[in-house]
């Protein structure tokens, strides 16, 4: 697989946009923002103002590579929406509202590159933000891990039935990290963490890597890694350690 030359940021107003910009842009690749909200960095060149309604993905692409000049190559797929709490705790309109970023919207993103890419008869890649939440159960993220883990299986059949035209789509599964997201969020009868475990510049490192296909692991961050080694060996074990204690001080639900 070529190194890419133009990658498309969907989302890229995030903080993880922000950063995988200038990560990509010192690399020497040419990078365009697509998304609802203009971004405050100043790495974007090229940002184009889209909402995801009834959007045609391989016109996006399209007219994006037409007005820039480089082909789409690759594209990172950065938007997530999450409700935190005991699963009976999360209004059913918030729980719609999850899958349809988290899961519809990236399906459709990730279906319209890969018409886009064979048309085009061009190799492509497709990376999305998902989380350790799509490997394995985590109290208080029902809905949100659910909808991870559908995308996660999602892009891993893509990957086996558009591997014949050069394309991948790979996933990249981060813990919890340094940005606004989780902060604003909605949590319902519990708080927001005070700490993130891994940098920001690592994640936004990580995800260069598996755009460059030149990272096998999805799993980003030590701690996250530990997790997914312990549930390979065992899922109890990461039950009993480190979960016992959480779950023990959670009220009953009626």
């Amino acid at each position: 697989m070529n190194q890419p030359r133009h990658v498309l940021l969907i989302g890229a107003s995030s903080d993880i946009g922000g950063a995988l910009a200038a990560e990509l842009q010192t690399a020497g690749i040419v990078v365009s923002g697509a998304g609802r909200t203009l971004p405050t960095s100043t790495v974007f060149p090229h940002f184009f103002p889209i909402l995801y309604q009834n959007l045609s993905w391989p016109d996006l692409l399209a007219r994006i590579s037409r007005e820039v000049g480089t082909p789409i190559d690759a594209v990172a797929f950065l938007p997530g929406v999450a409700s935190f709490g005991a699963t009976a705790d999360i209004p059913i309109t918030e729980a719609r509202e999850i899958f349809e970023v988290n899961f519809w919207l990236l399906s459709q993103a990730a279906l319209g590159c890969a018409s886009y890419w064979r048309e085009q008869k061009i190799p492509g890649t497709f990376v999305g933000l998902l989380s350790i939440a799509a490997l394995r159960a985590i109290p208080d993220e029902s809905y949100y891990a659910a909808s991870k883990s559908a995308a996660l299986r999602f892009l891993e059949t893509l990957d086996l039935e558009y591997a014949a035209d050069g394309q991948s789509f790979r996933a990249a599964c981060p813990g919890l990290f340094a940005s606004k997201f989780r902060k604003t969020s909605t949590n319902h009868n519990i708080s927001a963490p005070d700490l993130a475990a891994t940098s920001l510049e690592h994640v936004a490192h990580a995800v260069k890597e598996l755009l460059f296909h030149e990272r096998q692991n999805r799993v980003i961050g030590w701690r996250e890694n530990v997790i997914a080694l312990a549930d390979r060996v065992s899922p109890h074990i990461y039950n009993f350690a480190m979960l016992r204690g959480r779950l023990s001080k959670r009220p009953r639900t009626p």
